[in-house]
């Protein structure tokens, strides 16, 4: 009788023993399975970030060159983080001002794609200004003109203007100004394809040849220096312009800090933007618009001369451009 006892005791036991195990199996089978999935989460949402990144990577070349069709491909994607993307951009059946961007992001095997349809202004053309750039001067702090100084173009300020000492002013006088000094957003000029300012000594030509130059530094262009072509400068620093240095095209200079174009100084198309003050002195001319984040200051026999043409030309890319129009937007 005792022997058989332990004889069900035994089976019993063996029996709770193999529940046991096979309740463990099944729970490392299932939580595998979850790592597995959260694993394939995670690519996911970093497989569409670069494809985000892609997109941004199209907008930001088609505002300097609406031919711009793409880059990379699926073998040879543009590294980037833990994966890669390419991203194509061809002509939408809706007309040529409308443009489809498709953008992959890689990372392993986990693939995301985004596609969209953008809006080109002026049928195809990249531009839109923004409306600080539609005025001959625009000082965000204020506008200070003085000393036989001469603005041929509307003088606005979102506080107040100040003209003294013979100092014209050829248009609309506008204070307490709506309008706000645009965001400098350096990701849009620091990007590949962007070049290096030529090198330059006294008494030198320069030779702009279009695109975008990015300037991680102070830029002091002086002496004698004649700059012909086009072309967007970004100066991450200051820019002094001065003693005789003409610059014949279509320029603009982008600075994150001040700017003083002094002594003869002359940009003969173009336009001076600066985050910080802005000044012309000592009878110094501009063809096209000046805007100050701080204080613009012209003084001394300067000259600003407002034209649109110039502002607006295909050359530049200025910041704050009304650019295009998302037409649709898709993720898959």
């Amino acid at each position: 009788m005792r022997s058989k006892e332990q004889g069900s005791a035994l089976i019993t036991t063996i029996m709770v023993m193999v529940l046991v195990l096979g309740l463990i199996a099944a729970g490392l089978t299932l939580t595998t399975g979850e790592r597995t999935l959260a694993s394939h989460q995670v690519k996911s949402t970093q497989a569409l970030y670069l494809a985000e990144a892609g997109v941004e990577k199209a907008i930001a070349q088609l505002q300097v060159n609406s031919s711009w069709t793409g880059e990379g491909n699926s073998n040879t994607p543009i590294s980037l983080g833990k994966g890669g993307y390419w991203v194509t951009v061809s002509p939408n059946s809706q007309g040529s001002q409308y443009k489809d961007i498709v953008s992959i992001g890689k990372v392993h095997n986990v693939q995301r794609q985004l596609k969209l349809t953008i809006e080109l202004p002026d049928g195809g053309a990249v531009g839109g200004i923004n409306p600080v750039f539609t005025n001959g001067i625009f000082g965000s702090s204020r506008v200070e003109i003085g000393n036989n100084s001469n603005i041929n173009g509307n003088v606005a300020s979102k506080s107040y203007i100040d003209a003294k000492n013979n100092a014209n002013v050829n248009g609309n006088k506008i204070t307490n100004s709506p309008l706000t000094i645009p965001v400098l957003n350096e990701g849009e000029y620091n990007i590949s394809g962007a070049k290096s300012f030529p090198s330059f000594s006294n008494n030198s030509n320069i030779d702009l040849t279009g695109g975008i130059y990015f300037v991680d530094g102070d830029l002091d262009i002086s002496n004698n220096v004649n700059i012909s072509g086009n072309g967007t400068v970004y100066v991450k620093g200051n820019l002094d312009i001065g003693n005789n240095v003409n610059i014949n095209g279509t320029v603009a200079f982008l600075v994150t800090g001040k700017a003083v174009l002094s002594n003869n100084a002359n940009l003969n198309g173009g336009v001076i933007f600066g985050l910080g003050d802005v000044t012309l002195d000592e009878n110094s001319k501009i063809r096209g618009s000046a805007v100050a984040g701080g204080t613009m200051s012209i003084d001394n026999n300067s000259t600003v001369d407002y034209d649109y043409a110039k502002v607006t030309s295909s050359d530049l890319k200025l910041p704050g451009a009304l650019t295009f129009k998302i037409k649709s937007w898709k993720y898959n």
